[in-house]
């Protein structure tokens, strides 16, 4: 070799005159000559050179000594040379080399790349095809090699194996089929073979196979005798690509279609481990479907799954979480979970640090789920975990966990923040979130949350914890009001929607010391009330205000008083003027924030129903003050209300009826209320099967029937009856405003009939051709007299 370098060294003039050779073609002309000037080197020069090539040598063959690309190499020619030897042989040639095929690793694509490139997988796919039983059990093993690999995957499929291998369900040499069902497990994960299995009848031969060995699941395999090991084993791969194509939502319903009910019993309680976990995650992908869910709940299967979360097993507890995460939808399953204490066992997963971040999001999921029923949320109650759900929504781990898991996280998260949204709304619990330090958590969470659910979640919160005073005392503090409504300017609608809703109660009980107590409301001095107003002014404007009234004594501003009103109960008459000089100096705080008013009415134009329905709610309660009501009439309220009261849904409807009240308080509002046509459409919200609707709507009519015309329009409208039957209700809000609405009826049908007794006619000219008195007295009477018949038939009833 070293004679071979020198003597194409020594002579280059060959090389030269083809490269320099111009009709030569360009894969003979080579690289030109280059010359390299000699240079004379010392000895030790020399040595050290040498010593440099050696080093440089060694270290990379030491690194590459590992892997052996020459083995690689060599298995390609073995292979390319056996199939060489399988094409020109006869049957026992055939069969003894896939012998020798069949011991190569095809996971390799050096292996299956030889057989790819020699043609020899048609041959292979041929060889199905015959009657020698030891061809086709050769030629299988090398295809269930072949098909680990996900190239080989999608050529195999191409080339119509799927079709043969359903055809080779009904030989009836048993090892045929069992590599066929194998081979089948391996392409289980490509829709293409899903789909050509289930065109193909494939499913239902699955399920024969899992079928005629259904009283051998409960036996383990040493018991055995005979064939009956054979089919077992044929089966339990049947079970095996079942499972691997089960999660495809068509192949269920095709396996709901072929009663898998009748063997998820068996397969669920089998011997063999790996059976009666493949049924199980049949049964978790199967849930999915309505019709799967219906079948779960007839069958009782709960009582299993059950057993498996409560196993210790983490993979079957996954599952078992998951199943029953997906059950939850319905009601009847719900009441199952309470039932088999399921909830207690999902709490605790809950609690415990040490379990995988997906059983800890289904579990939190499927709690929040259980949460639409009541009793759920009072068994939640009496657990005591509202520290942990704090915990849960700030789960702090390391960065690359939260890098990896990525919106897992936030799950967790968002489902703890959801659950403790339903047990917030019980006043006892309010106390313990404040004890736990969770409101300022949750204002840290509203301040620099980056989730909006959890966001959303937290003003939720905040707003229920509103209603408690100890609770409002510190949100207070925290600038609450201010930054609850920087949040309508938010891009998530669930984040407008809840802090929109969440004003109502923070802006109602928003304490602010009133000046002094009256005993009497009839005896409120106005410049009192307009001292109160101004209190929480700037000192230049409140000084302007305070000197047009004529106060002299504000020399440094507006003093705040010293005694403080001790608080009194609800309905006691001697805290009015307290609640009216916090209700008016609340609405003086939202004037006094830049474009707080307009930015609420935009809202109102949102496309989001929840978004419309909160800012109604807010609307309604701003409403309640006078130079409010002012501006938002100016800005149009009445237009608005008009287009959103068209809308078909109930959230929606409750809180327009509540804001088209509170509008309605003032005598022109009212009126134009009444000309727009709002009263038809309430008058249609009594029908609604929603408790709350049948409420506001009832309380919109008492209101609207503060104007006579309206009074007129209402009567007219042949609601008498259902207003007495209103009365009649369980719900103290509904009773009193049906009875309100039916009062301001009966108070314009008396004046009425005075006049008409008194011979004059002083109706307004608006109500003269409307209004006939006697017959509005004549009904109400009437109607009257038939609801005291109705209350003494049904006493007689209760009595006999």
């Amino acid at each position: 070799m070293m004679d071979t370098r020198k003597n194409s060294a020594g002579n280059p003039s060959s090389t030269q005159d083809v490269s320099q050779d111009k009709e030569a073609p360009w894969f003979l002309k080579g690289l030109s000559p280059v010359y390299v000037e000699d240079y004379d080197l010392s000895e030790q020069d020399m040595s050290s050179q040498s010593e440099k090539e050696v080093t440089d040598i060694e270290e990379p063959w030491t690194l590459r000594n590992e892997p052996r690309e020459s083995y690689q190499v060599g298995d390609f020619w073995k292979i390319i040379k056996l199939v060489k030897y399988f094409k020109a042989g006869n049957e026992s040639t055939a069969a003894f080399t896939l012998a020798m095929l069949a011991d190569y690793d095809y996971s390799r694509k050096t292996c299956w790349m030889a057989l790819v490139q020699s043609g020899c997988v048609q041959m292979l796919i041929n060889l199905l095809d015959v009657d020698d039983l030891r061809c086709q059990l050769g030629s299988l093993t090398i295809l269930e090699k072949m098909s680990v690999a996900p190239e080989m995957q999608v050529i195999l499929t191409d080339m119509g194996l799927v079709q043969d291998l359903i055809r080779l369900q009904l030989n009836s040499a048993r090892d045929v089929k069992a590599f066929a069902v194998s081979i089948l497990s391996n392409m289980a994960n490509m829709k293409k073979v899903r789909t050509i299995v289930r065109k193909n009848s494939g499913i239902a031969m699955l399920m024969d196979h899992i079928d005629r060995c259904l009283l051998s699941y409960a036996k383990p395999l040493s018991a055995m005798i005979g064939e009956e090991v054979d089919v077992f084993r044929l089966a339990k791969k049947a079970v095996i690509t079942l499972e691997a194509m089960s999660r495809s939502p068509a192949i269920r319903r095709e396996m709901y279609n072929g009663a898998i009910f009748k063997l998820f019993p068996a397969l669920l309680d089998a011997v063999d481990p790996e059976i009666s976990l493949c049924a199980f995650k049949m049964l978790m992908y199967s849930a999915s479907l309505p019709e799967f869910k219906e079948s779960i709940e007839a069958h009782g299967l709960m009582s299993t799954i059950m057993k498996n979360l409560t196993s210790g097993d983490p993979v079957r507890e996954e599952l078992a979480v998951r199943t029953i995460y997906k059950l939850t939808e319905n009601e009847l399953s719900r009441t199952q979970v309470r039932t088999f204490k399921a909830l207690q066992v999902l709490v605790g997963f809950m609690n415990d640090d040490t379990k995988p971040f997906k059983v800890l999001k289904y579990a939190s999921g499927t709690v929040l789920r259980c949460t639409k029923d009541k009793e759920t949320v009072a068994i939640l109650n009496k657990m005591n975990i509202i520290g942990n759900l704090l915990r849960l929504i700030t789960h702090e781990k390391p960065i690359h966990i939260l890098t990896y898991l990525g919106g897992m996280y936030f799950q967790i998260s968002i489902n703890s923040a959801a659950i403790l949204v339903c047990l917030s709304s019980i006043l006892s619990n309010r106390g313990v979130i404040r004890r736990f330090n969770g409101l300022p958590l949750l204002m840290d969470i509203v301040t620099n949350g980056h989730c909006y659910e959890v966001v959303a979640s937290a003003v939720k919160i905040i707003g229920n914890c509103a209603y408690d005073p100890a609770c409002m005392e510190d949100l207070q503090d925290m600038d609450t009001l201010r930054l609850v409504w920087s949040l309508l300017n938010s891009k998530s609608p669930s984040v407008i929607a809840n802090a929109a809703w969440a004003l109502v109660p923070i802006i109602k009980r928003y304490k602010l010391p009133s000046f002094r107590e009256v005993d009497d409301p009839g005896r409120i001095d106005p410049r009192d009330k307009a001292v109160g107003t101004a209190a929480f002014l700037p000192k230049e404007i409140a000084r302007e205000h305070v000197s047009a009234l004529g106060r002299a004594e504000a020399e440094d501003g507006v003093k705040v008083p010293k005694h403080v009103p001790r608080e009194r109960e609800a309905g006691d008459d001697r805290n009015r003027y307290m609640q009216f000089a916090i209700l008016l100096n609340s609405g003086e705080i939202i004037r006094n924030y830049a474009g707080a008013i307009d930015m609420l009415m935009a809202l109102l134009d949102h496309p989001d129903l929840r978004v419309k329905s909160g800012a109604c709610s807010a609307v309604a309660y701003l409403s309640y003050d006078d130079i409010n009501m002012e501006i938002i009439t100016e800005l149009g309220i009445l237009k608005k209300l008009d287009e959103i009261i068209k809308i078909d849904s109930d959230l929606v409807r409750e809180n327009v009826c509540v804001a088209i009240a509170t509008v309605g308080r003032s005598p022109t509002n009212n009126f134009e209320l009444g000309r727009m046509g709002f009263i038809e459409p309430v008058i249609g919200f009594l029908d609604s099967d929603n408790q709350d609707v049948v409420t506001a709507a009832a309380f919109a009519l008492w209101k609207l029937s503060a104007d006579p015309i309206n009074t007129i329009t209402i009567y007219k409208s042949g609601i008498v009856p259902i207003l007495m039957d209103c009365m009649t209700s369980e719900s103290l809000p509904l009773q009193q405003a049906a009875a309100g609405c039916l009062n301001n009826m009966r108070g314009i049908a008396h004046e009425a009939d005075q006049l008409r007794h008194m011979g004059e006619i002083l109706i307004m000219p608006r109500m003269k051709k409307s209004f006939r008195s006697k017959s509005v007295i004549e009904a109400v009477l009437e109607a009257e007299k038939q609801a005291e018949l109705n209350f003494q038939a049904s006493q007689n009833k209760t009595e006999d």
